[in-house]
C-alpha cells in the first residue's frame, strides 16, 4: 500500500522536528536555571509546558496519514470500499495533494490566532518569543489543516471510482465501518491536545498570578480548539451518516422484498408434510428472518456507542471553563483554585 508523502516541510519535520524541540526545551530548561536558579517556581512554566505540548502533539499528528492508509485499506479488505489497489494506490496520491492545500491555509489559520492572543496580552514587548510562538502555530495549523482535509473523505471518494457498500449483520455492528469511526476518535484526540493545554492552564493560572493576562486570551483560544476537534469528530461522521442513509433506504427495498419472502415460505412450511422438506424450509426462513432483521437494524452512523461515550466524556471537562465563563459562575473556578493552592501547599 502506498504510504502518502509529506510535503517538504512535514518530511523535514518528521524526521528532525521533535528532536529539535525537545533539545529547544533543554536550552529553555538550562537558560531558566542560569536567569532564575534551581527553583521550577521561577520558570516560565507556561512556556515549558506549551513547548511539551507540542512536541507531544507533533509527535501523534506526524502518525495521522499512516493511519488513514491503513483505514483505507482496511476497508478494502474489507470489501466495504469496493475499488482495485491501482485506484486506490492514485486516490491516495490525490488526497496526499489536496491534504497539502490545506495544511498550508490551516498553518496560515493557526499562526493568526496565536499572533492574535500574543499581541492581545504582550503587544511587542517580547517580539522573539511572538515570532517562534507564531511559527509554532503555523506548524500546529498545517496538521489541524490536513485533519481537516481528511475530515472531508466521504465527499472525495464520491468523485473517484471508489464504491462504499454497507454489510448488513458484519460483525462489528457497524455495517463493516468500524476502522473509519476508529480514525476519526483518533484523530479527534489529537486535535484535542491543545484544547486540554489551554484547559488546564486557564484552570491553573489563579494560582500563579504571573500568568494573569492571558487567561481570557486562553479561553477564547480554547472555545477555537474544542470547536475544531469537535467538528474533526463530528463532520466527518456526519458526511458518512447521509451515505449510510441513502444505502440503507436502498437496502429496505430488498428487506421488503424479503418480507413478502419471509410469508410464502412460512405458508409453505404450515403446508408441508415431509419433515425433511419441513426441515428445509425452517433453515432457510431463519435465513431470510436474519437477513430482514440485519437491514432493518442496520446502523446509519459509522461508529459504535463505546467511541461516542468516550468522545463524550473526554470533551465534558474541556467545556466547563466555557460554560462557566458563559454562566458567570466564577466563584466556582475560584474556589476550585483555593482547594488546589491549598492542597499543593500540604
Amino acid at each position: 500500500m502506498l504510504m502518502p508523502s509529506f510535503s517538504t516541510l512535514e518530511s523535514w519535520l518528521k524526521r528532525h522536528g521533535s528532536a529539535l524541540i525537545s533539545l529547544a526545551m533543554v536550552g529553555i530548561c538550562l537558560f531558566s536555571v542560569a536567569t532564575r536558579g534551581l527553583n521550577p517556581a521561577g520558570w516560565d512554566l507556561m512556556l515549558l509546558s506549551g513547548v511539551a505540548t507540542f512536541v507531544i502533539g507533533l509527535r501523534l499528528s506526524q502518525e495521522i496519514p499512516s493511519r488513514l492508509v491503513t483505514t483505507l485499506k482496511r476497508l478494502a479488505d474489507r470489501e466495504v470500499l469496493q475499488t482495485d489497489f491501482p485506484t486506490l494506490e492514485r486516490f491516495e496520491i490525490s488526497l496526499e495533494k489536496q491534504a497539502g492545500l490545506w495544511a498550508h491555509r490551516g498553518g496560515l489559520t493557526g499562526a493568526a490566532a496565536i499572533l492574535a492572543a500574543f499581541l492581545a496580552c504582550c503587544r511587542l514587548t517580547k517580539p522573539g518569543l511572538m515570532v517562534v510562538e507564531t511559527l509554532g502555530g503555523y506548524v500546529a495549523g498545517r496538521y489541524l489543516g490536513r485533519m481537516a482535509c481528511y475530515g472531508a473523505l466521504s465527499r472525495l471518494l464520491r468523485r473517484w471510482p471508489l464504491t462504499l457498500q454497507l454489510q448488513p449483520g458484519h460483525p462489528d455492528k457497524v455495517a463493516g465501518l468500524k476502522p473509519l469511526g476508529d480514525f476519526y476518535f483518533a484523530q479527534a484526540m489529537v486535535a484535542a491536545i491543545p484544547a486540554v493545554y489551554l484547559a488546564v492552564w486557564w484552570l491553573a493560572i489563579p494560582l500563579l498570578p504571573q500568568y494573569q493576562r492571558w487567561r481570557e486570551p486562553y479561553l477564547g483560544l480554547l472555545a477555537i480548539a474544542v470547536v475544531f476537534e469537535v467538528l474533526a469528530f463530528a463532520v466527518p461522521l456526519w458526511l458518512f451518516h447521509r451515505e449510510m442513509q441513502t444505502q440503507k433506504q436502498l437496502l429496505l427495498q430488498a428487506a421488503d422484498r424479503l418480507s413478502h419472502r419471509i410469508t410464502v415460505v412460512q405458508e409453505q412450511l404450515v403446508a408441508s408434510q415431509s419433515p425433511e422438506e419441513r426441515e428445509e424450509l425452517k433453515d432457510y426462513l431463519t435465513d431470510l428472518t436474519q437477513r430482514y432483521w440485519h437491514i432493518e437494524n442496520l446502523p446509519t452512523w459509522p461508529v459504535n456507542t463505546k467511541i461516542i461515550s468516550r468522545f463524550t466524556l473526554n470533551n465534558v471537562a474541556l467545556v466547563l471553563p466555557l460554560l462557566g465563563n458563559v454562566v458567570g459562575s466564577g466563584s466556582l473556578w475560584e474556589g476550585l483554585g483555593i482547594v488546589l493552592e491549598g492542597l499543593l501547599n500540604t
